[in-house]
């Protein structure tokens, strides 16, 4: 029979909750960081006392006095050693109360052992420094400090002791002094490494935790992985400067705790970006805008020098480069640096880590720009399947009922004049929606360009006030800004959301006479539909974000608003409503 791996969620008994108790559990793991740190104390330990205890076996002249307590003590810490060992390496629960257990008692057994052999001289010395070994390994710098401060201490209280109540005659104060001092140079020494073990750490753990949210704005996106980016290495400014082949633009974003900037520069302004000879070439510099400064470039066989200076002097003045880590960006379809700014130390290790940083800022880039690729292409073919269900369906039928009711028509020769011109009427209408379905389908074809003979918006209203009046009795009283500069796609959404208000102002207000006004106000159009209807169900003025919050109002008008990043006022009495749409028509929008 074939084995199967039981799911987690069904030990745990959830499917997507852990126990409270699980991660104080996986630090007791044989895989976790505490449980190795202990396996190494313990064989460390246990050497140190196994040759310890043979030192004092091979040479009988130590310890010179008190050499049965000693010998005792000796086996007694090799026996508590090795018993150490057996249960670190096989009882992974004990590991996280035994840390500190053990740091306390072994200070405390060294102390002894100094004590009982030759005092402040004794060569027992050795195990203070195994000690703080030991607190930089559990804690890293805190442990090294907190050990290092406990083992001098100790220390010097026993030469205190020797020296001022035993008044032993073999105490030799510059040897005391000088072991004093190399204990506090060793315990610096260690508490740096720790220091310098956990900023590697996080750095990688930093590294490790790279973000993978996609957002659709792309300033949005480059925000965010210029922020980690920064964090990544401690850095006070992200700077980073791309180009994609089919664009004529430098995208300049520049990222710090205070701002985030995001635009795009003339390919000129800025080029080249670096000197030719350090292009596609990781470099650092102390001082971007010296002109004969020293640079630290990355080749292929290790580290060079190059000096000179290594960036456009509009890119220093623009953004006041000085200390400066610059990374090429290794995309497909991108291609430009990341530069990480005013960093007070600079290494080699960054260097790396830098390399890295820019490596996923590209990864992320790219995968972002395949989504939104993916994103168009499934619009683009469901826009194709709509438009070819609407003229192969609903097209049709349109057809289909505006020749049944033209036949109708013409056949009824014996019904009233106000019959036939009802059953005219209504096929103008269908006629007219099937004009605009037609239109619908024609845009929703990929590819499709705006048509030369399509109306521009004050001839469309035009049009759609004789179908109000016609379809819905409605007297429409219009204001328009014919000379309006309104972009195809923005005069499609404003024709429809006008639309939208007038038939809501007809069919749920009981409006007859509407006044509508369309203005333009330099980058602005602005849209006023009042009516003399009943109103809305709620009194008083609303923007968007109050309907959207009260789920009252028009809301097909709420959402198009909001596709065009405009906004939405309602203002409703008993004696009618008033709509008001403002809508940005810049190219740039």
């Amino acid at each position: 029979m074939t084995p199967t791996l039981e799911p987690l969620a069904a030990r745990s008994g959830s499917a997507n909750v852990l126990p409270s108790s699980t991660g104080e559990r996986l630090n007791t793991w044989p895989y976790s960081s505490a449980a190795r740190a202990e396996r190494l104390i313990a064989v460390s330990r246990t050497v140190l006392a196994v040759f310890a205890l043979l030192t004092v076996w091979i040479d009988p002249r130590e310890p010179a006095k008190h050499a049965d307590i000693s010998y005792f003590l000796l086996a007694s810490y090799a026996a508590y050693s090795t018993v150490l060992l057996v249960v670190v390496w096989t009882s992974h629960a004990a590991v996280k109360p035994l840390r500190l257990v053990t740091q306390v008692l072994d200070l405390v057994l060294y102390t002894v052992f100094i004590y009982l052999t030759e005092g402040t001289t004794s060569p027992y010395f050795a195990y203070l420094v195994f000690s703080i070994l030991c607190g930089a390994v559990r804690w890293r710098w805190r442990g090294a400090l907190a050990a290092a401060t406990a083992a001098i201490a100790t220390y010097v209280g026993l030469g205190i002791y020797v020296a001022e109540v035993l008044h032993d005659p073999t105490f030799e104060l510059d040897r005391f002094i000088f072991r004093a001092v190399y204990l506090a140079v060793i315990a610096g020494i260690l508490t740096s490494v720790g220091a310098y073990e956990e900023q590697v750490r996080a750095e990688i753990r930093r590294l490790a935790e790279w973000p993978r949210l996609v957002p659709a704005d792309q300033g949005e996106l480059l925000r965010q992985l210029l922020g980690h980016a920064a964090r990544v290495l401690g850095s006070p400014r992200v700077l980073i400067i791309s180009e994609e082949p089919e664009e004529p633009w430098q995208h300049v974003a520049l990222w710090s705790p205070l701002e985030f900037r995001f635009g795009r520069e003339p390919p000129d302004r800025y080029s080249p970006l670096v000197a030719d000879v350090l292009e596609r070439v990781p470099f650092m510099c102390r001082d971007a805008a010296a002109k004969d400064e020293r640079v630290l470039c990355a080749a292929g066989d290790g580290l060079r020098e190059w000096r000179g200076q290594a960036i456009h002097p509009g890119l220093i003045a623009d953004f006041g480069l000085h200390s400066v880590l610059a990374l090429p960006l290794p995309g497909e379809r991108l291609s430009g640096w990341l530069f990480y700014l005013d960093k007070t130390r600079l290494s080699v290790d960054e260097m790396a880590l830098g390399t890295i940083s820019a490596r996923e800022i590209i990864a992320s880039l790219d995968h972002a720009e395949l989504l939104t690729r993916q994103r168009e292409s499934a619009i683009i073919d469901e826009r194709t399947r709509l438009g070819r269900d609407l003229h192969d369906g609903l097209l049709q039928s349109l057809t289909a009922a505006r020749l049944q009711l033209h036949q109708l028509a013409r056949q009824s020769t014996g019904a009233g004049i106000e019959s036939r011109e009802k059953l005219e009427v209504l096929e103008a209408s269908i006629t007219a929606n099937q004009r605009e379905l037609r239109r619908l389908v024609e845009e929703l074809r990929p590819g499709a360009a705006q048509s030369p003979q399509a109306l521009g918006l004050a001839d469309e209203l035009d049009q759609l006030q004789e179908r109000m009046r016609r379809d819905w009795g409605l007297e429409v009283r219009a204001q328009i800004d014919r000379g309006a500069r309104v972009r195809p796609a923005v005069a499609r959404e404003v024709y429809l959301m006008i639309h939208e208000a007038l038939v809501n102002a007809a069919r749920h207000g009981g409006a007859s006479t509407v006044e509508m006004r369309v203005a333009e106000d330099r980058e602005r159009l602005t849209v006023s539909v009042t009516d003399n209807g009943r109103g809305f169900p709620f009194e008083g003025r609303r923007d968007q974000i109050q309907l959207a919050r009260e789920h009252i109002g028009p809301v097909s008008l709420r959402e198009r608003v909001a596709s065009l990043h405009g906004t939405l006022i309602v203002d409703s009495t008993s004696r009618g409503a008033r709509i008001e749409l403002t809508i940005p028509i810049r190219e740039g929008r």
